[in-house]
């Protein structure tokens, strides 16, 4: 599993919406899975929660497509 990148953990990506929104494009699965995770666990902010899950399931979509398609 990909380790956590200092800049994308979610006590940084959750501090506030412009955070999240200007770090959603460059985080990768295990960092959106760990946010979604925080957040849901923590201050359960709907549309933190949406933002993130939309982009997890995008990312985690594509893969699993790679992976049956190799």
């Amino acid at each position: 599993m990909e380790k956590t990148r200092e800049h994308f953990s979610p006590n940084v990506v959750l501090e506030n919406w412009n955070e999240l929104i200007k770090a959603l494009p460059q985080m990768n699965e295990p960092e959106l899975k760990r946010a979604l995770a925080v957040e849901v666990g923590n201050d359960r902010r709907k549309d933190f929660i949406l933002r993130l899950h939309r982009r997890y399931t995008k990312l985690r979509q594509s893969r699993e497509l790679k992976e049956y398609l190799a």
